[in-house]
Order: structure tokens, then C-alpha cells, then sequence
């Protein structure tokens, strides 16, 4: 989950912002209304929460062992880590919904329930 979120919507949602960035330069210079800045500030806010949530994820996940035993260990994991799974998962989603076809990294709830 940190590595599909790290290694591909990050990255790929990244580079859609600074497309964006880039249109929404290109028309306030040419001094037209650029109304993608909301939608910019927008995928940057989601791209910020995606990673916040996954840095602490990460850091939980680093506590996971060294427990008295595997119970332990899997207790901690329930209730340190998966509520932070669940939080990445949302950010990942909210962030998803903003992404173009073609933009993002793996299929769409839309391409697995319609598969389009």
C-alpha cells in the first residue's frame, strides 16, 4: 500500500500538478481567468494528505515486531496501523477522483465496475 502510493500515485498525480501549474502560469500571463487554480490547490492538497498519511503509516509500521509475540504484534498492527491504512486509502481516493484518464497510475473504481 506505502509503495503504490509512493512510487506511482505520487508520482504520477505530481506530474499532473505541474501540468496544471503550467496551463494555469500560461493563462494568467496571457491575463485570462485561469479557473484550474482551484483544481490545482486542490490536487496539491490531496497529494499533501496522501503523503502525510503514508509517512505515518510508515512510522507505525516500524513498531509492527519486537512485541512479547506474534498476538502482540498483531494487536498493535490493528490498532496502530490499520486505521492509518484506512486513512491512506481515503486520502488515495479523494485524489483519485481529481485525476484525468489516462493520468492515473492503475485502474479506476469506474474501469473495474464498468470496465471501460
Amino acid at each position: 500500500m506505502l509503495d503504490m502510493a509512493m512510487r506511482q500515485i505520487v508520482p504520477s498525480m505530481t506530474e499532473y500538478a505541474g501540468a496544471l501549474a503550467k496551463d494555469v502560469t500560461l493563462l494568467q500571463q496571457a491575463g485570462v481567468e485561469a479557473p484550474q487554480a482551484a483544481l490545482l490547490t486542490a490536487v496539491s492538497e490531496k497529494i499533501a494528505a496522501v503523503m502525510k498519511a503514508a509517512d505515518a503509516l510508515s512510522a507505525a509500521l516500524k513498531g509492527a515486531h519486537g512485541h512479547a509475540s506474534k498476538e502482540e504484534d498483531a494487536t498493535y498492527l490493528r490498532d496502530a496501523a490499520l486505521p492509518l491504512m484506512y486513512e491512506l486509502g481515503y486520502a488515495c481516493d479523494a485524489l483519485e477522483v481529481l485525476a484525468p484518464r489516462g493520468v492515473w497510475p492503475m485502474p479506476t473504481y469506474d474501469d473495474l465496475l464498468f470496465y471501460n
